[in-house]
């Protein structure tokens, strides 16, 4: 029997109304026991700009074996409601603290990507009580750098090729862009794309990226990991250099924009370790 694909061997989507919005996650991993001291603290997945929760289909699973681990769908990704409100990164924590409240979890550790970096840090910076530590993958929010061609043709793209055209050079490894790939991303754009075009569209106008956060960078006092491939065309690696020294930084030769998916296994390692650390503190 051939083996199914990797999709479908992880669990259904969970969703969730909180007033008049559903959020969609995968919730995978024991809960914690809220009466034990050594329970550990859920991890949050936070996904990209026009991604969604199956961005992290490499890593949920491994790393859910000896925690909690959520991945979430934002507003107007996935299967999550189409209404992205201001769309502003400080707006998505707002509901991220929302979604974490109803399933009673207080204190969480939180790794974004891309979009979802910066998401991580406004709340990070605006709910510092509830956060354990900090892992930001190749996070917008650093600096005002962003290739404004590039995201402005993935925001509008509508069709297969404009699609392949777009994620093609975010990993130097061309084999990752696969017709399954493709595929699915064009099913998902069919519902999003417009919600995407919103959420872009301040970017554009500011000809570059809209929230900067490198400023206050230093009032975060949990621990951080940024975990950065080199070779990404996007957001620039230079932009590390706003980094406090209390952040620990590791630069991935070889890697695009993409860790989580280029090298599924050492981004895993890297993350794991990093939690390991917070666990025995």
């Amino acid at each position: 029997m051939a083996p199914k694909p990797i999709l479908e061997l992880l669990p259904d989507p969970s969703f969730l109304t909180l007033k008049d919005f559903t959020y969609a996650y995968r919730d995978m991993g024991e809960k914690p026991d809220a009466r034990s001291r050594h329970s550990k603290a859920p991890l949050l997945l936070l996904h990209g700009f026009g991604g969604d929760m199956n961005a992290w289909y490499f890593s949920q699973g491994p790393l859910s074996r000896n925690r909690r681990v959520l991945c979430p769908d934002f507003p107007g990704h996935g299967q999550s409601d189409l209404d992205v409100g201001n769309g502003g990164p400080e707006h998505f924590a707002n509901g991220l603290k929302a979604l974490l409240e109803a399933l009673e979890i207080d204190h969480a550790h939180l790794c974004g990507h891309s979009m979802g970096g910066s998401v991580a840090l406004a709340f990070a910076l605006r709910y510092p009580e509830h956060v354990a530590s900090l892992c930001l993958v190749n996070p917008a929010g650093l600096g005002p750098e962003l290739d404004l061609q590039w995201f402005q043709r993935y925001a509008e793209a509508k069709t297969a090729q404009d699609l392949f055209a777009c994620l093609q050079p975010l990993t130097p490894n061309p084999t990752l862009i696969t017709e399954k790939m493709i595929a699915y991303a064009l099913e998902q754009r069919q519902r999003t794309g417009q919600s995407l075009k919103q959420l872009a569209a301040p970017s554009l106008a500011a000809q570059g990226q809209a929230y900067n956060y490198a400023p206050r960078l230093p009032d975060i006092a949990c621990p951080a990991l940024v975990i950065w491939g080199k070779e990404d065309p996007i957001l620039p690696l230079h932009q590390t250099a706003s980094l406090p020294e209390k952040f620990s930084l590791k630069v991935l030769d070889g890697i695009g924009h993409m860790p989580p998916q280029e090298d599924p296994s050492l981004f895993n390692r890297l993350l794991s370790d990093f939690l390991a650390q917070q666990d025995r503190l």
